[in-house]
């Protein structure tokens, strides 16, 4: 993605919101087009928010995806705290090779 202009976003939503919502939805199918068929998940998750936040106002949109985001990012530090326990313990097994350089 190109470098996001928030005040060319925050005035297309002011004078056509329903071009902003277009503009929103295009950005985003572009986005998880990228990830392939990794970023099902994200596509699914995506689903799944827009559905909870239909007909909701600005407001609640907004504090909805928080929420959202909020908890993502608890899932992704306890992933990285999973990784982080399991490095350390690669980083304590003995080395296979009893200290001899290979070959």
């Amino acid at each position: 993605m190109k470098n996001f202009d928030f005040d060319e976003w925050a005035n297309l939503y002011k004078r056509d919101p329903r071009a902003f919502e277009a503009r929103r939805q295009a950005m985003l199918a572009i986005e998880l087009a990228k990830g392939g068929k990794s970023a099902e998940q994200a596509r699914i998750a995506l689903r799944r928010l827009e559905k909870q936040v239909a007909g909701q106002s600005d407001t609640d949109r907004i504090q909805t995806s928080l929420m959202w985001m909020i908890a993502s990012l608890r899932q992704l530090n306890q992933r990285m705290d999973q990784l982080a326990a399991e490095m350390s313990t690669v980083h304590r097994r003995p080395d296979s090779t009893n200290g001899q350089q290979p070959g």
